[in-house]
């Protein structure tokens, strides 16, 4: 049985290092190259405003409304009366 597993792992950890190496060889040769003009770099521009201002606003939606439960629950108005220590 060890000889099995030890057989077992030898080619899972063969085929994960060919299809590693044959995948990088593959992509460097058969990448085709992009031409990019200035178009392109104020789209990606914009799109990664838009980006960062949804992830922006719904960060503070969430925060937002985890306070605000907080605040209708008395939870974070009553913090020392729900204290852990032992006195």
């Amino acid at each position: 049985m060890k000889g099995l597993k030890g057989i077992l792992i030898q080619i899972v950890i063969s085929t994960v290092i060919y299809f590693s190496v044959a995948y990088a060889v593959l992509e460097v040769l058969f990448k085709k190259t992009e031409n990019t003009d200035e178009r392109d770099d104020m789209i990606h521009a914009k799109s990664y405003k838009l980006g960062y201002l949804l992830y922006e606003l719904s960060l503070v939606i969430i925060v937002g409304f985890i306070f605000q439960s907080k605040i209708f629950n008395g939870e974070l108005l009553n913090l020392q009366k729900k204290s852990n220590f032992r006195e």
